[in-house]
């Protein structure tokens, strides 16, 4: 399986690792196997079933996973994070986001959580949903809070980021409040010409 997503053969290695799910769903492998599956079926463009198989890494039954957390822990957010990100770069913003919903529900860790919100928050935004977004955003800034001074200068970099987007959110609203307003002065102040029926009508 390995060998054929190497060579660019996804449809084999898709064959083979489903093949491998069926026959060893206990096996220490089947995070690794899933992931190469995902990643098969997403460079087929079956993206709606390569989603299929994140989610099912992601929301694994703690019991499958308690003998080997490490192990599941790091598939399932290499697996996430690829596809999530793939998708969110293909425009593909309701398939990212899930994926990015069930990734915060990995690790309560900062460290994890923080870079995976601001990913939601911009998701959101790219969605329209503004007022999703910023509460995404805000609760980054509240693991600042909760950090004060000990927070990484990875972190501390994002902290200003998400600060940075609430801002231009809010500068947003207003500038579309404004545009608004201005449209809708122009329409009601419109001057008024007299056709040839006599009815006024608005000058464009």
């Amino acid at each position: 399986m390995r060998c054929l997503s190497a060579q660019g053969r996804y449809a084999d290695a898709t064959s083979e690792a489903q093949d491998f799910l069926a026959r060893y769903p206990e096996a220490p492998e089947q995070p690794e196997v899933r992931f190469h599956l995902a990643m098969a079926l997403k460079e087929l463009g079956r993206n709606g079933e390569s989603l299929q198989q994140v989610l099912l890494l992601l929301r694994e039954q703690r019991e499958r996973t308690k003998n080997r957390p490490e192990l599941w822990a790091y598939w399932q957010q290499r697996t996430g994070n690829l596809i999530a990100n793939q998708l969110y770069r293909e425009g593909d913003y309701t398939k990212a986001l899930e994926i990015y919903l069930n990734l915060a529900q990995l690790d309560p860790s900062p460290q994890w959580q923080v870079p995976v919100a601001y990913q939601i928050g911009m998701t959101y935004e790219r969605l329209w949903q503004p007022q999703m977004a910023t509460e995404a955003y805000s609760g980054i800034l509240a693991h600042e809070s909760d950090l004060g001074t000990n927070a990484p200068p990875g972190l501390k970099t994002v902290f200003d980021m998400a600060r940075w987007r609430i801002n231009f959110i809010r500068w947003q609203n207003k500038a579309e409040a404004a545009n608004r307003q201005f449209h809708l002065a122009a329409s009601t102040n419109a001057p008024t010409t007299a056709n040839l029926s006599g009815v006024p009508t608005a000058v464009p």
